[in-house]
């Protein structure tokens, strides 16, 4: 079952057993270090998420999301879901990225200059006035 990367994801799926199988062991045994020395002491995603990606190996990291290149907030993707779900599984405690922290999925790129008032106008009146400069005589 595929869900959008910034969407909601149900809570019993999360929970789901099968969804961590997809995890590689190698992966797997790092989580289970990390949530020994990290435990329950936070529910921070992105903490744990820089944790593991800091003992893995070069090839395990891409398996990981990267924040979007305009906003640069995070999305998760169903691999970090499924590590997620994991960690609920080993400590119990879920862990969550803030909503500061998300990507809007809403967003939409605006060119440079869409938000000043007449900015376009201005601009083009500038480079005229560059071509043509007026003269005192």
């Amino acid at each position: 079952m595929l869900f959008p990367l910034y969407g909601k994801v149900p809570f019993d799926y999360l929970i789901n057993t099968n969804m961590t199988n997809d995890i590689p062991p190698l992966v797997k045994e790092r989580i289970k270090f990390t949530a020994e020395y990290i435990g329950g002491a936070t529910t921070d995603w992105l903490l744990v998420k820089r944790q593991l990606i800091n003992c893995l190996p070069q090839q395990f990291r891409g398996l990981f999301s990267v924040r979007h290149q305009s906003t640069r907030k995070h999305t998760l993707s169903e691999f970090d879901q499924s590590v997620i779900a994991y960690w609920k599984q080993l400590t119990g405690i879920k862990l969550i990225l803030a909503e500061s922290m998300r990507h809007d999925p809403n967003w939409t790129w605006k060119p440079t200059g869409w938000a000043l008032n007449g900015g376009r106008e201005k601009h083009e009146q500038a480079q005229k006035a560059k071509k043509n400069p007026r003269t005192h005589g």
